[in-house]
């Protein structure tokens, strides 16, 4: 079945009557870039090729389409539109390198690992009763960081969480909140034009005023949902229970659209309890929430995330070499010849799945 779906999906890819050739951008560029790197690929004139294996060009691996498949319930039709909404995003956010091989951390800035590192966007190490994971996100961050948030979210879900089998069958958990009002990278903690704060009487305004400066923004997540490699099955929004704040929930649920305001749920709470707002998330089965009783934001998740990562990142790079010198000592590949991904599974891993058994210090 599974097979024959990935025929089926190749089919509509490689017909420009079903899906318009300009919407195919990013996809003929990752098909150029294999060609360049592998001399030895060929292709005839309508662009189509063979049936997508492991081995060849990153885009047409059963690997990387399967998660599309599965996300839009084995239509093959509506499997290839979201895969060249993916690839567009992919592209637009990280360039030729997304079109060759998995995310790396490595592939996020300086400046976007100092901001991921204070924690206003993370992908927990827990998942729900289901299996699912679990993306963490903060609103309220200045707009001056608003790229480096897409460039993140675009990672962790299109890189990180789209790789999970368990996460392509079932979807992830989004968990949305304010950002405690002393954050160093919150609209109103950033020094207003004449080098001050914001008045608390001015507060509420300019709360509105920030975030309505912020639908671009807005606008950049609907793409992201719309591309997305995986389902997004619940949606909660905690905010404290204060006229401005439903404004915004209001805003931003129009703006997210009637496919998502139905997977949506609220979690109002008073602004000052924050355990308030963690036993309503428990009761939907987020028991991992990355905020002490205090309202600070915990950290060490990302840091553990990120060694996670680049443990599994080292373990590709080197599996790439390996093999790449493997094939040239036995004349089955050119020195031009460009081994940029594999799908083999690391060691270890870095998010374990519900029916896992953690032993020691290691988590072996």
């Amino acid at each position: 079945v599974l097979f024959r779906s990935l025929r089926e999906m190749d089919a509509v890819i490689n017909d420009d009557k079903i899906i318009p050739y300009r919407e195919k951008s990013a996809h003929l560029r990752a098909i150029e870039l294999y060609k360049k790197h592998n001399p030895r690929y060929h292709m005839n004139e309508n662009h189509s090729s063979e049936c997508p294996s492991d081995g060849g060009c990153y885009v047409q691996t059963a690997y990387f389409r399967l998660r599309f498949l599965r996300k839009e319930g084995y239509d093959p039709r509506k499997a290839a539109a979201r895969y060249f909404r993916s690839l567009s995003v992919l592209h637009e956010h990280f360039g030729d390198v997304a079109l060759t091989r998995q995310l790396r951390a490595s592939d996020l800035t300086e400046s976007e690992l100092r901001v991921f590192k204070e924690g206003i966007v993370q992908l927990l190490p827990s998942r729900d009763p289901i299996g699912r994971r679990i993306f963490f996100a903060f609103l309220g961050v200045h707009h001056s960081f608003a790229k480096i948030r897409i460039r993140l979210t675009v990672y962790l879900v299109y890189g990180v969480a789209a790789e999970d089998p368990v996460v392509q069958k079932h979807g992830m958990v989004a968990v949305v909140c304010m950002l405690p009002p002393n954050h160093p990278y919150a609209f109103y903690s950033v020094p207003n034009e004449i080098g001050g704060t914001s008045s608390s009487s001015s507060s509420s305004k300019q709360d509105l005023h920030s975030f309505f400066n912020q639908q671009s923004e807005t606008g950049s997540l609907s793409d992201l949902l719309r591309g997305s490699p995986v389902n997004l099955s619940v949606l909660n929004f905690c905010t404290p229970d204060e006229p401005r704040y439903k404004i915004i929930m209001a805003v931003l649920l129009v703006a997210l659209g009637k496919e998502i305001r139905s997977r949506s749920i609220t979690h109002s709470h008073s602004g000052s309890s924050i355990m308030e707002m963690t036993y309503s998330l428990h009761s939907v089965g987020v028991k991992d929430v990355p905020m002490t009783h205090t309202g600070q934001i915990k950290t060490k998740n990302v840091k553990d995330f990120l060694k996670a990562r680049s443990a599994i990142d080292q373990f590709r790079r080197d599996e790439c070499e390996r093999r790449r010198r493997q094939q040239y000592e036995t004349h089955t590949a050119t020195p031009n010849t460009m081994y940029a991904y594999t799908t083999d599974d690391p060691p270890g891993v870095e998010c374990p799945e519900t029916n896992c058994v953690k032993i020691g210090r290691a988590h072996v």
